[in-house]
């Protein structure tokens, strides 16, 4: 499983990628994942997988692997080439690149799916929709989303792994204001790539009396469990959310995710904020005043989310379509 990674990219892929991965060691697989980087790497070597940074196997694809699982928003075009030679069937992951053509499926695993011309080329090769999402084992074992459960944190604030674009300090900054030191209990949730930028959260954090950072390694399902709402970016954490029925306020990272935020907007079970980049920080200020006025509902479940993780080593473990690699000819359909 080569899989994205890092303090730019957050831990989405990550944490997907290591719920296919759970769910194929319980079939038997030996799986080896291949990070970016070294910090990811030895995170995920602690809880037990053998894991590498790419430096350290650069040749990874190059190994007789009887099946690859290529996770990130890039062209893996040299990897690719060398697995597709030694007939290694590929499932590529949310990835509208070129590479698809060498792909034996094409897993979008999100609600906000929406089909381009080479998708609807394609639909036998091609997973989609909540019943295809990821979810950690430790999630779906210990949670179920028709379950009541008690809420005692008013909202938490988590934006994945990484957050590169700092939204945990311009919120916290605006929440500040809109609250006016009310003691509402804030969960602020601290990704391991933002452990240097504690001190920073903190003094985000001072006007809120109510707030508590939250420095995690493994998932905070325990937080996000009990929480009434959320506020979050477009990713892995919205699915959890969904999952557990905590409606979420989302604030995108990037220009692209304007596509998502539409989908929400119409179908919820979230709410969008807007992009950041986009909004000024009186803006930001004002959109999450309006939202804590609005306090949203328990969200209904949604159908099919839960056993993605299941579905997908099933297939990638056993499924004919799945276990090579497309013929040249389909390769150059249109």
């Amino acid at each position: 499983m080569r899989v994205a990674s890092g303090p730019q990219v957050g831990m989405g892929h990550a944490m997907r990628s290591r719920a296919v991965a759970q769910a194929l060691a319980r079939r038997g697989a030996d799986v080896t994942l291949v990070f970016d980087e070294a910090d990811t790497a030895r995170l995920m070597r602690a809880g037990g997988w053998e894991t590498f940074a790419h430096e350290e196997h650069p040749d990874w694809a190059e190994r007789p692997w009887t099946g690859a699982w290529l996770d990130g928003f890039r062209t893996w075009a040299p990897e690719v080439a060398a697995l597709r030679a030694a007939g290694v069937p590929i499932a590529l992951v949310e990835n509208r690149r070129a590479d698809r053509d060498a792909a034996a499926r094409v897993v979008y695993p999100c609600l906000h799916y929406r089909a381009d011309a080479w998708d609807r080329a394609h639909p036998r090769r091609v997973l989609h929709g909540a019943p295809w999402i990821p979810l950690a084992r430790e999630l779906v074992q210990r949670f179920h989303p028709r379950e009541e459960r008690e809420r005692d944190v008013d909202l938490a604030i988590t934006f994945g792994g990484a957050d590169p674009g700092r939204s945990t300090e311009r919120v916290l900054r605006a929440l500040g204001g809109v609250l006016g030191g009310r003691s509402e209990r804030v969960a602020v949730v601290l990704g391991p790539h933002m452990r240097a930028r504690r001190a920073q959260i903190e003094r985000a954090a001072a006007g809120l009396p109510g707030a508590e950072l939250v420095a995690v390694d493994a998932p905070p399902f325990d937080w996000l469990a009990r929480s009434r709402a959320a506020l979050t970016a477009v990713g892995t954490t919205l699915y959890e959310l969904a999952y557990l029925r905590v409606p979420a306020w989302i604030l995108a990272n990037y220009d692209a995710d304007g596509a998502a935020l539409e989908h929400y907007a119409s179908f919820g079970p979230h709410r969008a904020l807007g992009v950041a980049a986009q909004l000024t920080d009186a803006e930001l200020a004002s959109a999450l005043a309006s939202a804590l006025d609005a306090p949203p509902r328990v969200p209904a479940p949604v159908a099919g989310l839960g056993g993605g993780a299941e579905r997908l080593a099933e297939l990638l473990a056993g499924d004919p379509e799945t276990s090579r690699t497309p013929p040249a000819e389909t390769l150059r359909e249109p």
